[in-house]
């Protein structure tokens, strides 16, 4: 969750959020205590969905399946329409709230473009012990697993953006300082990527334990397979204080 100053007194809140089978991303913005609806989403578009914008003439014939700007047609996530061009032209004359989204929409876009297929492993729920000995209370989280207690491909807060840092809330800092995560690369192909990760897949070990100096996590370490990258936890913290419990919510 990040926090931006627009203009005094006005400050806005934003983020992402993924649904579970991963194929589509939708922003939630709140201005001071009044959240606002700007019905933006990103899905991925293939198979029926790809042909059916192609025989509307929503997307050119030639248009491969890819990420999109899409408008949805209910809470079911049904896709009512597809926008042609995914590049904004922003008004100079348009508000400043519309203009941030805007900004956010085109940047979320081009990164979803860059990573290429979502992920095809679903998110699930998972609750956990807090790391504090101090407190008992369970926290929620989503992930496509849990390992010893370390997240697997986790939704991390949008202020660990190395990008755009911003600042923690009270909740996030609760839920991710000293909580290891583990988050998988698909590499590309190279002899020296072959060496060091003949799987074609690297694990990097991540951990928000106040090195890097601001909001953003420590890098742990990176491994060739999931156990070296549990292994890695293990050396930098043995233990999770109080123990640690995950389940379905």
């Amino acid at each position: 969750m990040k926090e931006v100053t627009l203009s005094q007194p006005s400050t806005l809140i934003y983020d992402w959020f993924e649904s579970d089978n991963r194929q589509i991303h939708t922003l939630w913005v709140q201005v001071d205590f009044c959240r606002i609806f700007p019905d933006e989403s990103i899905a991925w578009v293939d198979g029926n969905a790809l042909q059916e914008a192609i025989a509307a003439d929503e997307l050119p014939r030639d248009t491969a399946p890819n990420w999109f700007h899409v408008l949805l047609e209910d809470d079911n996530e049904t896709i009512s329409s597809i926008f042609k061009s995914h590049k904004m032209n922003i008004p100079a004359t348009a508000l400043p709230v519309q203009q941030f989204i805007d900004h956010q929409l085109q940047r979320k876009l081009d990164a979803l473009r860059q990573k290429g297929q979502p992920p095809m492993a679903p998110l699930k729920k998972i609750k956990l012990n807090s790391v504090s000995p101090l407190d008992s209370t369970p926290l929620r989280y989503r992930a496509e697993a849990c390992h010893e207690g370390v997240l697997l491909n986790p939704i991390l807060p949008a202020s660990f953006d190395d990008q755009e840092p911003g600042e923690l809330t009270l909740v996030e800092k609760k839920h991710w300082w000293n909580r290891p995560y583990i988050i998988t690369r698909e590499l590309a192909g190279g002899m020296e990527s072959y060496k060091r990760f003949p799987n074609g897949q690297a694990f990097d070990v991540c951990c928000l334990d106040g090195r890097t100096g601001n909001s953003t996590p420590t890098r742990w370490g990176e491994a060739d397979t999931l156990e070296a990258a549990l292994e890695i936890v293990r050396c930098k913290r043995p233990a999770l204080p109080g123990g640690s419990h995950h389940g379905a919510l």
